[in-house]
């Protein structure tokens, strides 16, 4: 995603991506939910369309060269890309299935929250 290439330096990482991919839920997918369930029922029948997809998806999992300036590793590049592609993947499959209760960009913020929770990095506190 482009747009985590675009956030701050200063951005801490989680906090590009969460920003990048809320904001492509929003300008990309929300406008087209009922379009992106069709064409999702669509790869969901066809096991060759399911493939094409994953490798599509699996474009969010590969390292962003701009985003390697703060002296993360390889390692940690690749897992934070990682984290980067199954943050949207479940919200985007919560979204796609649900019933229409939240938005993608909402369960994004959830599923990176989840993320913290796990991994125990909290969100900053508010400045005042």
């Amino acid at each position: 995603m482009s747009n985590v290439d675009a956030a701050p330096a200063s951005l801490p990482p989680i906090d590009a991506i969460a920003a990048a991919l809320g904001t492509a839920a929003d300008d990309i997918f929300e406008v087209r939910r009922d379009l992106v369930r069709q064409r999702q029922a669509i790869i969901d029948a066809n096991p060759e369309l399911q493939e094409r997809e994953l490798r599509k998806l699996a474009s969010l999992a590969r390292p962003s060269p701009t985003r390697c300036d703060d002296g993360c590793r390889r390692p940690c590049l690749e897992s934070r890309c990682r984290g980067r592609y199954r943050v949207f993947k479940i919200a985007f499959e919560d979204w796609i299935h649900g019933a229409g209760e939240r938005t993608l960009s909402d369960g994004i913020r959830a599923s990176v929250d989840e993320l913290r929770r796990v991994t125990g990095r909290q969100r900053p506190a508010a400045r005042r």
